[in-house]
């Protein structure tokens, strides 16, 4: 599929534009926190203690299928992790009660029953303990700022980072949005640029005038391209003539002597920008352009422009209607 130079403007419309913007921030804001483990004891630790609360809650209804899950959960658990997880906030010795619940999981494993429930129960509520504990300690240590230690210049950055997480998070969004914003705003100059190349829209100003039958009406072109023209009457009197005009069918711009059929007509502030029925050639165009009292330069297409034409030519098919 081949894009056109009116397919790519379209893609660039304001409204587009703003959907890919929200759509980006939207990314943004949805980016994960600095990584880090979640806080507390394992996952697969905790995973264990669910099943068995599980079980002592479902008795031998459910044994079958949650022995099974007792057994994977126990294969699951890496003691390194817990170690590294204990000494890490100087509850190496708790490790007992860890261990005391894990005989107990694999006897419940093994038997499909529980010997005493009272105790499992008990044991249950000791490592939940051990687990808060085990995440208050390192929250207090994550929100102590680190001293510096020569050689440890690399362990000092990710801690600071993961500590002023949300900060560099916002200051990446800013960031990445402005440039953004700025990106957006090139490849719309630079699609200005290259449709008023393609279009070989031209700033000059060559004498002509607009007429419907008898009607005529003096004035300026200060825009000449190969699809329509930018035209400024010769006073407020003519400018209102021109509003009646522009309602009207069989609209012809004069220039030097030849006339080009209007198919639409839009009004805007001081002028009128008028598109052609049929483009003229680019022979023609410069032919008119060599008329110009000041030198033809290329400019961008006007904002807008393509918006107010929609709704003049749905205006006009709502009254043939």
């Amino acid at each position: 599929m081949t894009l056109t130079i009116r397919d790519i403007g379209t893609c660039l419309c304001p409204a587009n534009i703003l959907w890919a913007f929200c759509i980006a921030v939207l990314c943004l804001l949805s980016m994960p926190a600095a990584a880090r483990a979640r806080c507390g004891l394992p996952d697969e630790v905790m995973r264990l203690v669910s099943d068995l609360y599980a079980f002592s809650s479902q008795g031998e209804a459910q044994g079958t299928r949650l022995s099974d899950r007792i057994r994977r959960d126990i294969q699951g658990i890496d003691m390194r992790d817990v170690n590294s997880k204990l000494f890490a906030v100087g509850l190496a010795e708790s490790r007992s009660r860890i261990d005391a619940l894990l005989h107990q999981a694999q006897n419940v494993g093994a038997s499909g029953q529980i010997s005493s429930p009272h105790l499992l129960r008990e044991r249950l509520h000791s490592v939940e303990r051990l687990h808060n504990a085990v995440c208050k300690l390192e929250e207090i240590n994550a929100a102590q700022v680190p001293k510096s230690r020569p050689g440890s210049h690399a362990g000092d950055l990710s801690q600071m980072i993961e500590r002023f997480g949300t900060t560099a998070r916002m200051a990446l969004l800013l960031g990445l949005t402005g440039v953004l914003i700025g990106l957006v705003l090139l490849v719309r100059l630079l699609y200005d640029w290259v449709y008023a190349r393609v279009s070989n829209r031209r700033v000059c100003r060559i004498t002509g005038a607009i007429e419907q039958e008898l009607d005529v009406i003096d004035g300026t072109v200060t825009i000449l391209g190969t699809r329509g023209c930018r035209f400024q009457p010769v006073n407020k009197g003519a400018f209102a003539r021109a509003e009646q005009m522009a309602e009207k069918e069989g609209v012809f711009l004069v220039l030097n002597g030849k006339r080009f059929l209007i198919g639409t007509c839009v009004l805007q502030e001081h002028f009128l920008t008028l598109l052609f029925q049929r483009p003229m050639t680019r022979a023609a165009q410069e032919a008119l352009l060599g008329l110009s009292t000041i030198t033809p330069r290329f400019v961008p297409k006007s904002p807008n422009i393509r918006k107010r034409m929609r709704q003049r030519i749905a205006r006009r098919e709502a009254r043939q209607k």
